[in-house]
């Protein structure tokens, strides 16, 4: 219990504002579940809500759960009613939301902009939009009523699995996965430990696509790599590190064991040398 609060402690300090700029206005939003498993902790997989909101230039990827936290949170800094006992009661069941976003073709064409929120530090990367070699496979399905095409890929040192409608010809879906001539609506890593699963499509009145406006630490992806492989080695000692917690060793050994530190850790992509 006093790990996870401290936890929510600093996940809230510096509570911020949402403020944000337009660039685009949704077309579709794609509704997908989404089962993970990074911590080398869990011996099961989580679930998230998770939405693809399509532009007529761009996307966002993101996290339901996790922008529900968030609001949550504003609403509370907002009112001036702060408390971490009831941070965790009303945001309990949003706990499985992840902290990521993906805008694709943003802020340019053929660039993706990645947003992590890892406690309160918040921080950004963009690259260029991935280049995945697919290839079309044996192993057409049904998904949401629409015919999909099954495809692999590889993606830095991550392989797929990926059902995508040609009729929906939109080249985008899931995470960073885009690039077939249809949308995907399925896709599971070959070590099924992270999957994607469309179960709605929802039409949209103009929704403004937003890039939220946020003080954000600017950082390359291969940085942002290591900066979350230590955090999630190891979490206690990464905020003793940041934020100068005072926590004993022994405290931390309990939560970490030794054996376990040195345990793999499970990311959707690879930014180190193998």
């Amino acid at each position: 219990m006093a790990y996870k609060l401290v936890l929510l402690l600093y996940f809230f300090i510096n509570c911020f504002t949402l403020s944000a700029q337009t660039t685009d206005s949704v077309i579709m939003s794609i509704v997908y579940t989404s089962e993970y498993n990074y911590s080398k902790y869990r011996k099961s997989d989580r679930c998230d809500m998770m939405r693809l909101d399509i532009g007529k230039r761009s996307s966002h990827f993101f996290s339901d759960y996790f922008e529900q936290k968030l609001a949550k949170m504003d609403s509370m800094n907002m009112s001036g009613s702060i408390s971490i006992m009831r941070l965790e009661k009303e945001t309990r069941a949003l706990e499985v939301g992840q902290t990521y976003g993906i805008y694709k073709n943003f802020p340019s064409d053929g660039r993706l902009t990645y947003t992590e929120d890892i406690l309160d530090n918040r921080f950004v990367c963009e690259e260029d939009m991935p280049q995945i070699n697919w290839s079309i496979v044996e192993g057409d399905t049904v998904i949401c009523g629409y015919r999909c095409l099954k495809a692999e890929g590889e993606l830095r040192r991550r392989k797929w699995n990926v059902w995508f409608a040609p009729e929906i010809a939109v080249s985008d879906g899931p995470w960073k996965l885009c690039g077939l001539p249809g949308l995907i609506l399925q896709a599971v890593d070959t070590e099924n430990i992270f999957s994607f699963r469309c179960v709605g499509i929802e039409k949209s009145e103009g929704k403004a696509l937003k890039m939220v406006n946020r003080k954000y630490e600017r950082c390359t992806p291969e940085k942002l790599y290591t900066i979350s492989t230590k955090f999630l080695s190891d979490p206690l000692t990464y905020m003793r590190d940041i934020y100068g917690l005072i926590i004993p060793q022994e405290v931390i050994n309990q939560f970490v064991p030794e054996a376990n530190a040195k345990a793999k850790l499970h990311f959707l992509e690879y930014y180190d040398k193998e």
